[in-house]
């Protein structure tokens, strides 16, 4: 799956009960309202790519 990585952090994130995961989207429950740059940032390549080359900087 193009998502799989994203979709595995989304279903911790609905264990929380922040989000509903559904086949066709997904539901930003009012607790996960607060934290809804949090949820969108799952989806940002950029990012997750900064967060590889930090982490193999320090080693």
């Amino acid at each position: 799956d193009y998502f799989a990585v994203e979709l595995a952090e989304l279903a911790e994130m609905e264990e929380d009960g922040l989000l509903t995961l559904f086949t066709t989207g997904i539901q930003v429950l009012p607790p996960g309202r607060l934290l809804i740059r949090n949820i969108c940032m799952t989806f940002d390549r950029y990012l997750r790519e900064q967060k590889q080359q930090r982490f193999s900087r320090v080693i």
